[in-house]
């Protein structure tokens, strides 16, 4: 069972649409006329699926695709409006349907958004109830895999709800920031000062270096650990490391402008605890919960989703 949202301002289309999509045994269809009855139904009980002409969203279809998430919407237009259908795709709309394709395409895309949606909604629900993880990766010396390791830890403390939006952003920086020291820095031992020289010998060295031994044998290790309290993430390279005690101060106004020395200082500011070890190759950094997250779930939750049950207050089928 499910219960589709029509949006669609013509009351022609809008009939035919409901007796094609009603005629699916267990589907139930909610009808608006406008983007404000749609948000409206939206909050009012369960809807599995939002289909939509691109015109009656209205202006604003980015806005309205933003309000109605994690909803999967299906647009569709009778008329060639690239620029708006690309918003919306952007947006996060998951297909598009041409006008002249509804017939025969029209049933077949929402079975899949809809199989789509339930095995999301499980999948969140199943990591809603996770209380612990811990991973550990090798990465070789391959400048692409920091953007991917950076990636996969953003996405763990993402699934975690241990910070809001601003706070991830902010420990992303921070990771970055280690895992560059340790690619640079450590295992291929290029030094910061290069960057106050100009003419690009921070990035030469780097490049010669990738292929030399053993530079370009080292790896990064990585490790993260993740409870609902908090997350520890311990980056470690191979090289000979370095005594953080001497590094100068970033804050101190003669170094501002200098390339140099600022990222230890970002990776503290927004972090609870950095910690190095005694030889200076490896990193410990841990965020404590700030958030005091719900259990995790979707607008249509799998227990909810395909149940004839549960339907919004209002009235459905409407024409």
């Amino acid at each position: 069972m499910a219960n589709i949202l029509l949006l669609e301002r013509r009351s022609a289309t809008r009939k035919a649409l409901i007796t094609q999509i009603a005629a699916q045994d267990g589907w139930f269809v909610f009808s608006a006329r406008s983007a404000e009855e749609a948000r409206s139904l939206t909050q009012s009980g369960p809807i599995d699926l939002i289909l939509s002409d691109l015109c009656s969203m209205g202006d604003r279809c980015a806005e309205f695709l933003e309000q109605t998430a994690p909803l999967p919407v299906i647009v569709t237009s009778d008329r060639d409006q690239l620029d708006g259908l690309i918003d919306a795709l952007e947006a996060g709309a998951v297909n598009y349907i041409p006008g002249h394709l509804r017939e025969a395409r029209l049933i077949g895309a929402i079975r899949a958004a809809l199989s789509s949606a339930l095995e999301t909604s499980k999948r969140t629900r199943l990591l809603g109830g996770m209380e612990y993880s811990h991973s550990r990766f090798s990465i070789p010396a391959d400048l692409s895999m920091l953007a991917a390791a950076a990636d996969r830890l953003q996405a763990s403390l993402e699934m975690f709800g241990l910070c809001d939006q601003s706070q991830n952003m902010h420990i992303r920086i921070a990771l970055d920031e280690a895992l560059a020291n340790a690619f640079y820095h450590g295992n291929l031992d290029v030094s910061s000062d290069l960057k106050e020289t100009g003419g690009g010998d921070f990035e030469q060295l780097a490049r010669i270096r990738l292929q030399e031994s053993p530079y370009c044998d080292r790896r990064i290790t990585i490790e993260e650990h993740l409870t609902r309290e908090q997350a520890r993430f311990v980056i470690r390279d191979e090289g000979n490391g370095f005594d953080v005690n001497q590094l100068p101060d970033p804050t101190d106004h003669s170094r501002l402008t200098l390339s140099s020395g600022r990222g230890i200082a970002m990776m503290r500011h927004f972090l609870d605890d950095v910690v190095f070890n005694e030889t200076g190759n490896q990193v410990t950094l841990v965020k404590r919960c700030t958030t005091n997250p719900a259990p995790s779930r979707t607008n249509a939750d799998a227990s909810e989703i395909h149940d004839p049950g549960r339907v919004p207050e209002t009235s459905g089928a409407r024409v």
